[in-house]
């Protein structure tokens, strides 16, 4: 009988143990990481035609937004294109008016990543 209780208690015990390692706080479980995004902003020539391109690995057939940045003000959504199937993009930028104009790439969360915002690709001024 003593025996019995003994080894009753030794599972219970173990299996205290265990299950407590198998419950794992949000804190430590595996964080969401950012999508891998390389672009940059070009001029084709010397055509005052203005291009994004770039690839985004970790995000292919998404839909991506272009954020543009007028005169120093907040970024917003201009425009929505969607990546191929390797993750490579080229789309058409252009400047507002005369103003300092700047851009980024912001890709949705998707698939175990989380939503990423490039940094910015650069600016057209005219002077």
């Amino acid at each position: 009988m003593r025996l019995a209780r003994t080894i009753g208690a030794l599972v219970a015990l173990i299996m205290a143990v265990t299950m407590g390692q198998a419950l794992v706080s949000p804190s430590q479980a595996a964080k969401a990481t950012k999508h891998q995004i390389t672009a940059q902003g070009y001029e084709k020539g010397n055509t005052n035609k203005f291009y994004v391109k770039g690839k985004i690995a970790t995000a292919p057939k998404t839909k991506v937004k272009v954020l543009r940045n007028v005169s120093g003000g907040p970024f917003k959504a201009y425009k929505t294109f969607k990546t191929k199937s390797s993750g490579k993009f080229n789309v058409k930028i252009d400047q507002v008016g005369n103003k300092k104009t700047c851009f980024k790439i912001q890709v949705p969360a998707k698939n175990g990543y989380k939503k990423t915002t490039s940094p910015n690709l650069g600016c057209i001024t005219t002077y």
